[in-house]
Formats: structure tokens, C-alpha cells, sequence
């Protein structure tokens, strides 16, 4: 039901896009174009075709579903960025040297997995396994980590997400 909301949010948002008469840059499957305001640099906005799976990210932390030419008047109202990031996962920093902070945010509890697996495809570490708080966040030492590219899985029972993540010395 989550997802399916989460959807319904990106569809009404790309459909007003073109309403307002904005020409659509994110023409791919699965691309949405996001208003993209950088934490700590908000003078720097910019406009951004990013993964869907990637809006709830954006929205977390100030961006907007649209086109920035509509920031000040049409912005989506905040119970549709609320339904959007109800359900969210986010790792930092990438790359990374020696820990990872995971985050979190679900509804209610939630059962979840945090699984690292380096490039052959080997479960090298697992995080979290077990009931997630609704709103969890977690520091996770990569000291044993070798330096190279690892995929991060979290897996919730309605979601299964991969993050590319690289360890730097």
C-alpha cells in the first residue's frame, strides 16, 4: 500500500509538471525531475533527473518533484512530501573510510535486514537484522572492510533496496 502511494505521489507530480507546461527533461523510464536544493549550499539549486527510487531521498532533506521555475508557488503540499518519505532508507557518507551511518524511517516498526556484499556477490557483514524502531539510525564501523566497491542491501518485507557504496582508505 506504501509503494503504491509513494507511486501515486510521483505520477500526480509528473502529470502537474506537464500541466504547468514544463518541458520534461527526465524523458527515461523510472527518471524523475526533482527542484535539487544541496544540504549546506542552498544558493546552488538546480534541476535533476534522479531514480525514483531516489525522490524520498530528495525530499527528506528540502528538494522538491518539479521543476525549481515552480519553487515558490506550486510546491507540493507538505502531506504528499510527508506520504513520500514515510518510508526511507539512507546511507552515508559515499564513499566512505571507516563507518557508514545507516537511517531508517518507516511508519511503525519494522522488521529489516542491512546486508554489505562485496563486488563477487559475498555477504561480508550484516549490520541489522531484526525489528527497526520507526525512526532508527545506526553507525556501522567498516574497519575489517577492505578498501573497493561493496553493495548495501536492505530489505524490509514490503521493499528490497541496493546501494552502491566504495571505501576509500
Amino acid at each position: 500500500m506504501k509503494t503504491l502511494s509513494t507511486l501515486s505521489i510521483l505520477l500526480f507530480a509528473t502529470v502537474f509538471g506537464f500541466a504547468q507546461g514544463h518541458n520534461n527533461l527526465c524523458n527515461k523510464a523510472g527518471k524523475v525531475l526533482v527542484c535539487h536544493i544541496p544540504p549546506g549550499n542552498p544558493e546552488n539549486v538546480q534541476e535533476i533527473c534522479i531514480s525514483e527510487n531516489a525522490v524520498a531521498a530528495h525530499l527528506a532533506h528540502g528538494c522538491f518533484v518539479g521543476s525549481c521555475d515552480r519553487r515558490d508557488d506550486t510546491r507540493l503540499d507538505d502531506s504528499f512530501a510527508q506520504a513520500a518519505i514515510a518510508d526511507l532508507v539512507t546511507m552515508y557518507p559515499n564513499p566512505f573510510s571507516d563507518q557508514i551511518t545507516i537511517e531508517m524511517v518507516f511508519e511503525e516498526p519494522t522488521e529489516a535486514e542491512v546486508a554489505i556484499y562485496d563486488t563477487k556477490g559475498t555477504l561480508v557483514a550484516l549490520p541489522f537484522k531484526g525489528l527497526s524502531e520507526s525512526s532508527f539510525i545506526m553507525d556501522y564501523n567498516t574497519d575489517r572492510l577492505a578498501t573497493g566497491m561493496y553493495l548495501v542491501r536492505v530489505v524490509t518485507p514490503t521493499k528490497v533496496r541496493t546501494f552502491k557504496m566504495s571505501k576509500n582508505l
